[in-house]
């Protein structure tokens, strides 16, 4: 079958695009809709992800080798005997514990500094009580081909698991009666993930794709 070549005019409203699906997942998410995390991850893979037999979006405009990304994520002592979550915080209200995404403005952004693409991708941003390990990039591959973002799997590995269903950051919520762990933290990650996108395509092309 002949295939005709998509222009880079084609790749931008592509781009165009997934921007505009990525900006109301999070405000599906920010609604109080977290499984929406799910569809978030699907289209920064979309945007990041290259394998052996497909390309990035990015990478087929050219913007993805020279682009630096805002890091947003607190930095992890591997002294440290408790979990790390670097890229949510704990919230505490009305007898309930929750992660959330830290939403910081440009200027905080700014100040925290940016990383190049691959150093940003593969950072560490949670380690749990067991010192699994997880970057971004395991975070949105996980969620997208095994979790529900655009495939489910028969199984899942064991630190994912772990991380995901049972509590292994190690935090319970409490009301003075009854504990629940608290969940979920890849979620709230990834919503912080899209944020740090969405500031980073905001500061570098916002007169030709947002």
């Amino acid at each position: 079958m002949t295939k005709v070549k998509q222009t880079k005019s084609e790749f931008k409203q592509h781009l165009r695009e997934q921007i505009g699906f990525l900006l109301r997942s999070c405000e599906a998410y920010d609604n109080g809709y977290t499984d929406e995390a799910k569809r978030i991850a699907t289209i920064l893979r979309i945007l990041f992800h290259d394998t052996q037999k497909s390309k990035s979006l990015l990478c087929l405009l050219g913007l993805k080798d020279n682009l630096a990304l805002f890091d947003s994520s607190s930095k992890y002592d591997p002294n440290n005997l408790v979990p790390h979550d670097g890229l949510t915080a704990l919230k505490i209200g009305g007898g309930k514990t929750t992660y959330i995404p830290r939403l910081e403005e440009m200027d905080e952004l700014r100040r925290k500094g940016q990383k190049f693409f691959p150093k940003w991708w593969n950072h560490v941003v949670i380690v749990d009580k067991h010192k699994h390990s997880f970057t971004r990039r395991d975070l949105i591959l996980a969620i997208t081909n095994k979790d529900g973002g655009a495939h489910i799997d028969p199984k899942l590995d064991e630190g994912y698991a772990k991380l995901t269903r049972g509590n292994s950051m190690g935090w319970v919520s409490t009301d003075g009666v009854n504990e629940e762990p608290v969940l979920p933290v890849e979620l709230a990650s990834v919503r912080q993930i899209a944020h740090e996108a969405i500031m980073t395509f905001r500061r570098k092309y916002a007169e030709d794709i947002i």
